[in-house]
């Protein structure tokens, strides 16, 4: 370790962020807070802690790779970048200096990012504007534009401040660990990172392998494990990409991170030390670890296989889920799971698993249609939504032993895991009751009732752009006798209000509209709802459309909409729902 300028940091070296990290992951609020601790220094004129920078050195190169570090550096070298070009023209000099220093000597970069995240970044620090491909290219291009106008600034108020700034940053001071091979510089970065913010769990599985696989097994899977693990950072972010993309909450929200689909692989890899209640620091202290130190205690060459097999199978699975989500992005049947549904959170380890097998377009089972993803969406559906609870044990079993399980069987035990927790019967019953309150399906319910409308209609599937433009319309249910009415309940047939309020949650009240239509029919009768050209018979939703056009032919035959058609409608929803997401059998 040692306690260095940033001048004699820079000096002489040249740096890459290798395979294995993460890509570039700073938002602009990260470089106003370096911009500010950077001031805050150069105007107190002390010193200064800026970070601390792990680098291994391999053997024969004279590249060091960046351990740790390599936000800030990436950051500061877009910093001295955008200081450099804004030099005065009578400081040609200092601006020959410090560009060998800091940006390229003899030719080379002093900083070489990751695979093609390289070619972006100095198109973008050359000012070419390229236009990002990945998350992590996106947020280099707003980081460096948030640089660029702070510097801006900087230099219109004196020019001779973007000299003092070169300078005064060359003289921040940061802590420097050189090690001879990347296991002892990982482990470094682990002990250093453990001492303050915490790690990511996946972070400490990444430092526990490559460690061990330089320790104790000859550094012979240290090239594939750093391979694996670049992946899979690059495949998460994809993964984050797609979630905000599609709004899928479950991925888009700030928990759901590298290690939610760290716990989810557990779920899904075969072990003897399989157990669902597992966070994912116990799939590190509680298996990974001793398993592994078991294995190496009786044998290498086991324990070589099992770390090769392990983040062989841990890559993979990172990249099915984002195979997962971009299909979701191109396909409608995927599309509907993800976000109509959506997905129930203990469903990820099993469908994931059927991807990386290629098996969830598979139709497992003799004279009958369904795939096996129609079948995860069955059993969500029954179990996870209209049932209301989520058990987990048997899924993830399931899940856990798929990778060496026939399409078929696989079929047989999701059928028997539905039979068990929704049979028709239940699944009936449960669908004539207080749907709206109680059924987190609902909606996808009302969604696929008016897929069906769609079809009839026009004879054909709805295709991703109608798919995409109506979530973009946001659809709701709405009900469609009131919640709350402000209107006469008489000759509807219900004995009273409390009779009323039993029925008005029931599928057969509810519709699915736009959320803009929703808000401007709130307290309407359905009667004006039918009549006014601008709610459901404006609708996009060819289900409302046609419940429009029957309740305008009530009307004009006398009668209004109420209990009895309810009734009626809930009838035919709930045949609608046993036939879309049927029990199968298992044993053909």
């Amino acid at each position: 370790m040692e306690k260095t300028t940033l001048e004699k940091f820079y000096t002489a070296k040249f740096m890459r962020v290798p395979a294995y990290q993460r890509d570039y992951a700073w938002a602009p609020s990260n470089v106003d807070d370096l911009w500010t601790d950077v001031n805050e220094a150069l105007s107190t004129k002390g010193t200064h802690y800026l970070g601390t920078f792990i680098l291994a050195r391999r053997k024969g190169e004279d590249t060091f790779d960046i351990v740790d570090g390599q936000q800030r550096l990436t950051t500061l070298t877009m910093l001295l970048r955008a200081l450099v070009d804004k030099l005065p023209p009578s400081e040609s000099v200092k601006r020959v200096v410090f560009e060998d220093r800091y940006i390229r000597s003899g030719g080379r970069f002093r900083l070489t990012l990751l695979g093609e995240n390289q070619e972006f970044f100095l198109k973008l620090i050359a000012a070419e504007d390229p236009a990002p491909n990945t998350g992590g290219q996106r947020r280099l291009q707003e980081a460096f534009a948030r640089i660029r106008d702070r510097v801006d600034d900087l230099a219109s108020g004196d020019p001779k401040e973007v000299g003092r700034w070169i300078e005064g940053i060359e003289q921040l001071y940061v802590l420097e660990f050189v090690e001879e091979d990347e296991g002892s510089a990982i482990r470094t970065f682990e002990t250093v990172n453990d001492r303050g913010r915490p790690l990511a769990t996946l972070d400490k599985v990444k430092s526990f392998l490559i460690y061990t696989s330089s320790r104790y097994l000859g550094g012979f899977l240290d090239s594939e494990l750093q391979s694996r693990f670049g992946r899979i950072f690059r495949s998460f972010d994809l993964i984050k990409e797609a979630g905000k993309g599609l709004d899928i909450q479950l991925i888009a929200r700030d928990p759901f991170t590298e290690d939610s689909v760290l716990r989810y692989h557990f779920l899904a890899y075969p072990s003897d030390y399989h157990d669902y209640r597992y966070t994912a620091e116990e799939v590190l202290g509680q298996f990974l670890k001793p398993f592994s130190k078991h294995l190496r205690a009786s044998s290498a060459q086991e324990c070589k296989e099992f770390i090769d097999d392990y983040s062989k199978d841990l890559a993979k699975f990172f990249e099915a889920l984002a195979s997962l989500l971009r299909r979701a992005s191109e396909e409608p049947a995927y599309f509907k799971v993800f976000t109509n549904l959506p997905l129930s959170a203990q469903m990820y380890p099993l469908i994931t698993r059927l991807e990386m097998l290629g098996l969830l377009a598979a139709k497992p089972l003799t004279g009958n249609e369904a795939t096996l993803l129609d079948m995860i969406e069955t059993a969500d559906l029954r179990v996870y939504k209209t049932r209301g609870t989520t058990p987990e044990k048997d899924l993830a079993q399931l899940a856990s032993e798929s990778r060496r399980l026939p399409a078929t069987e696989i079929a047989q035990r999701l059928g028997e895991f539905v039979e068990d927790f929704m049979d028709d019967s239940l699944f009936r019953h449960s669908l004539d009751g207080n749907v709206y309150e109680q059924n987190e399906g609902a909606r996808h319910i009302l969604l696929e009732w008016d897929e069906d409308a769609h079809k009839k209609q026009v004879g054909s599937p709805s295709t991703m752009p109608e798919l995409v433009r109506l979530k973009e319309l946001i659809p709701t249910i709405d009900h469609i006798l009131a919640q709350s009415p402000t209107f006469s309940t008489n000759g509807r047939g219900f004995a009273d209000l409390l009779q009323y309020g039993e029925q008005i949650h029931r599928l057969g009240n509810l519709t699915v509209v736009e959320r803009a239509i929703n808000s401007a029919a709130q307290q309407k009768t359905p009667e004006q709802k039918a009549q006014d050209d601008r709610l459901y018979k404006a609708s996009t939703c060819p289900s409302t459309r046609q419940l429009g056009i029957s309740l305008t032919g009530q009307h004009e035959r006398g009668e209004m909409f109420g209990k009895d058609s309810i009734e009626k409608r809930t009838t035919s929803l709930i045949d609608f729902c046993l036939r879309r997401w049927p029990l199968w059998d298992g044993s053909s």
